[in-house]
């Protein structure tokens, strides 16, 4: 067998096996140093569960990661921002519509340019919680205005940083 054929059965192999692990994506995504969200729906990273879910994933960059929480398939509002080592790496928020107030903060840096950071954000109908690697909580906040069902996930930074994402092969299940 050729190495071709060898590689070409590989690729077959592993996307089998991703197919039958939902969740299990491995796929990386660049954004370059422009605020304009990517959907994880156009890298085939479906996030389950669109009324209770969560997602795992890591990244870096110097500041300005960006995660949005969409109610549809765009990044249009209705959506829930959660701002990641914003201001120059000195705090997180998280917003109910994009460059909106802040509802909850945390103060200090969390991201790191040349190291991934890992992070974990689990949401229902009107919660949000984001822990980060030691699965510690960071930031949490509850809509008790008008909440929304989570359709879509989208990424971005900004404001001087670029940043790479990866969505590890292995689900968050809440532990």
């Amino acid at each position: 067998m050729n190495t071709f054929a060898v590689i070409l059965s590989l690729t077959y192999f592993v996307s089998s096996a991703v197919s039958k692990h939902p969740g299990c994506h491995g796929s990386s995504i660049e954004t370059p140093n422009l605020y304009k969200y990517i959907l994880l729906s156009d890298y085939g990273i479906d996030i389950g569960n669109k009324e209770t879910g969560n997602i795992k994933f890591m990244v870096k960059a110097s500041n300005d990661a960006h995660v949005a929480l969409l109610s549809s398939n765009t990044d249009q509002e209705p959506l829930y921002e959660i701002v990641l080592g914003g201001w120059a790496n000195s705090k997180s928020v998280i917003r109910d519509r994009k460059q909106g107030i802040a509802l909850t903060t945390h103060y200090g840096p969390v991201l790191k340019q040349n190291e991934y950071r890992t992070f974990y954000i689990n949401w229902s109908k009107e919660h949000i919680r984001v822990d980060d690697e030691w699965k510690a909580k960071i930031m949490e906040w509850t809509d008790t205005s008008n909440p929304f069902n989570i359709r879509n996930i989208a990424v971005s930074t900004g404001w001087g940083s670029t940043g790479y994402w990866s969505f590890p092969c292995t689900a968050y299940q809440g532990e």
